[in-house]
């Protein structure tokens, strides 16, 4: 082989290893631009990831607001300081309807196809509120003349999840500090919670929810409890202080609040303190940093400019041979 065609293959390899660098680059750069909504606001969770953690709101605008596009915003369950916004269109029929996470969303009409004089685009609205259930729909009434909206019948019940398992996949939109950390098996425990705080906002004690307590294997209900500056408590019979239950709290939109796996009495005797922003899966807490591209970037990038180095060098010494 000549001199002239080594000179051709490794001009070749190291095209090569540039172009699928570069590649690699770009496709980092888009995966990047992926993790922002339509204002440029960091997405956290995404929502296409967890679905069972979501609800649907339908609202009827009217025919005359066919076409106009519509925001609703929802505060992240796993930091409240990041909103987690979808959009959609209103449709032929005057409806529209948008699935996001559970809890308050505030509602924009963000554009008007055709503005009129007594509401012009992103006109603030007096009531601009709406309820999402998780895994549930619920249908609202625009009001043009009040410029709010009204839930039709009466607010849905929290739908609980059937399994410990289910429960345990949700995202825990507070984190608190449970006690006791032992308890005789069989015998009842009051469960204690203090520092109940909203994810991502800090050291506060002024939190105030009601919750729904259950018990699992199968779902009993418990009571519901008031959270009152950012405490609450609630007893769990015997027949559940042993051998593989679990407990857990629910707001009324059917949020995991927190959960507390039971099974046989800990032999520790500290409080223990359930950090529960952290039980959000790891690709949800990378999706803002851009780590998870990040780094197979690198080592992608290193791996071909390696491979270019190495068939140059082996070339020149088979040249020199």
């Amino acid at each position: 082989m000549t001199l002239y065609s080594r000179a051709l293959r490794i001009t070749l390899v190291s095209g090569l290893a540039v172009g699928l660098t570069a590649a690699a680059l770009a496709a980092g750069a888009a995966s990047a631009s992926a993790d922002t909504d339509k204002w440029g606001n960091q997405i956290l969770t995404p929502i296409a990831d967890h679905p069972q953690d979501t609800g649907t709101v339908r609202i009827n605008y009217g025919v005359e607001f066919a076409g106009h596009t519509i925001d609703v915003t929802v505060s992240d369950p796993a930091d409240i300081e990041y909103p987690a916004l979808q959009s959609a269109d209103v449709g032929s029929d005057g409806s529209v309807q948008i699935t996001n996470f559970a809890g308050r969303a505030e509602v924009r009409i963000e554009l008007y196809s055709a503005p009129s004089a007594q509401l012009g685009p992103g006109a603030p609205l007096t009531n601009p509120w709406v309820d999402i259930y998780r895994g549930q729909t619920v249908t609202y009434d625009y009001n043009a003349e009040t410029s709010s909206y009204t839930l039709e019948g009466a607010a849905p019940a929290p739908l609980i999840p059937a399994t410990a398992a289910e429960a345990a996949s949700l995202i825990p939109v507070t984190n608190s500090t449970v006690s006791p950390a032992s308890w005789t098996p069989g015998q009842d425990v009051t469960l204690s919670f203090t520092r109940v705080t909203p994810n991502g906002v800090g050291d506060y004690n002024e939190f105030a929810e009601t919750v729904f307590n259950y018990v699992y294997s199968s779902p009993t209900s418990l009571g519901s409890t008031d959270i009152v500056a950012s405490s609450y408590s609630f007893t769990v019979p015997g027949a559940y202080t042993s051998g593989g239950h679990t407990a857990a709290s629910f707001d009324r939109f059917g949020r995991l609040v927190s959960i507390v796996p039971l099974g046989a009495a800990p032999a520790t005797t500290a409080p223990v303190t359930t950090t529960t922003a952290t039980a959000v899966p790891a690709s949800a807490a990378l999706a803002n940093t851009g780590q998870n591209d990040v780094l197979p970037l690198g080592i992608a990038v290193f791996a071909l400019l390696a491979l270019g180095a190495t068939v140059t060098f082996v070339a020149r010494k088979a040249a020199r041979a």
